[in-house]
């Protein structure tokens, strides 16, 4: 029979001369086995203490309060059930019997029990790697459905004889005012930072004509790459889209267009190849109008995706195959000043609303502002443009962006 002795936050015993550790951990701080006893974690929902080389008679244990400690021995892990404050206490197990003295307890003194055993932190986007495909999904895909979005309305607002104030990107476009026929091309670049860390970039080639008067129909042809890190995990994304837009004037100051593209992006996660299958598209209506000096551009758009992953094992673990979706409403304004200038600046204000399910167990609901302020120039070759933009693209992963743009007339 064996008798346990808790040495926690304020709680000790007098066995050694070690003192317990004060300072407050994260699951970051432990992303590797580290020596801990008789310390406060700070766990957000998910994280996963795994505890490895105690001795026979030691174990961890894990207080979510001064009741109800959670006993975890050698090889063991412990879930946050929720995010809060964690007590990680070392347990000694001693054996009862003849010549056994009693253990005592003792909460005044300075000592410490410093049993052997190291802890190790994984968040649940690590532990789970459905969840590393779902976050990099969210970014990866999101991003470039955002990019293509915002390529082609630059693209429409040159052939409207305008200058659609976007977010980030170099936008090339042949002819000029009203043009039948044209050609142009747009890089964008984001970064992003937070749960997931990293950079995307989007080159975009399109073409359109008009129809009719006020109709034009295009295609595109997009090619993306995101460097991401998810947690501590390493993911790459190589995709190449392509599908069909269409703008249509619904007067001289109101204007619908819609697109669609399909792809099938390549992941690479921590050495893991494979191929997922992607649907992506959008619907916009923008507004423009004139209030004295200053030009309106008055938006409402729903875009979104879904990306189907395959069944495939990640860091030896087993991923079902599951699927990807956002779905993204945004809202907004842009007042460009000195109307008739070459000299233009300008600032942008809105909302966007998103809805976000890795298909595994990861829902995400959320609204979050987005600004963008920057000035335009408009010379005798063409217009350039510069604009700082930032947002949020998940609850915990935000977004910033400088967009250098360039429009020429050929």
């Amino acid at each position: 029979m064996k008798k346990s002795i808790y040495a926690a936050i304020g709680l000790t015993l007098s066995a050694s001369t070690a003192v317990a550790q004060s300072a407050t951990y994260t699951c970051d701080d432990l992303k590797t086995p580290t020596a801990l006893y008789n310390a406060t974690v700070a766990l957000e929902e998910g994280d996963t203490l795994t505890f490895n080389n105690l001795s026979e008679n030691a174990c961890y244990v894990v207080y979510t309060g001064i009741f109800a400690p959670v006993l975890t021995c050698a090889g063991s892990s412990y879930t946050a059930p929720t995010s809060g404050i964690y007590y990680v206490a070392t347990q000694f197990q001693l054996p009862e019997g003849p010549g056994v003295p009693e253990a005592k307890v003792n909460a005044a003194s300075s000592t410490q029990v410093v049993l052997p055993g190291t802890v190790q932190c994984t968040p649940p986007s690590a532990s789970n790697p459905g969840l590393t495909q779902g976050k990099a999904s969210a970014t990866g895909a999101g991003g470039s459905t955002s990019a293509i979005e915002e390529a082609i309305d630059n693209a429409l607002g040159g052939a409207a004889g305008g200058a659609r104030l976007t977010r980030n990107g170099v936008f090339l476009s042949t002819q000029g005012k009203g043009s039948t026929a044209r050609a142009w091309g747009s890089l964008h670049a984001r970064q992003f930072s937070g749960d997931v860390d990293g950079k995307s970039l989007e080159f975009t080639l399109g073409m359109d004509t008009l129809v009719a008067p006020s109709t034009r129909v295009g295609l595109i042809l997009s090619k993306g790459r995101s460097d991401l890190d998810v947690n501590g995990s390493s993911v790459d994304i190589d995709s190449l889209s392509f599908g069909p837009y269409v703008s249509h004037k619904l007067s001289d100051i109101y204007e619908l267009s819609a697109f669609v593209v399909m792809s099938k992006p390549e992941y690479d996660i921590d050495g893991t190849e494979y191929d997922a299958k992607r649907l992506s598209g959008g619907i916009k209506f923008d507004a423009d109008y004139t209030l004295g000096q200053t030009e309106v551009n008055s938006y409402a758009s729903l875009t979104g995706f879904s990306e189907k992953h395959p069944e495939v094992t990640i860091d030896g673990t087993d991923v079902d195959g599951h699927t990807v979706s956002s779905l993204l409403g945004a809202i907004g304004t842009k007042a460009i000043f000195n109307a008739g200038k070459p000299l233009r600046p300008y600032l942008g204000v809105g909302v966007d609303m998103r809805k976000f399910d890795d298909g595994i167990n990861d829902v995400q609901e959320f609204a979050s502002p987005r600004v963008n302020a920057g000035f335009s120039y408009e010379g005798a070759a063409g217009t350039l443009s510069l604009d700082l933009s930032g947002g949020q693209i998940l609850e915990d992963t935000r977004d910033a962006s400088m967009r250098l743009s360039y429009q020429m007339d050929f």
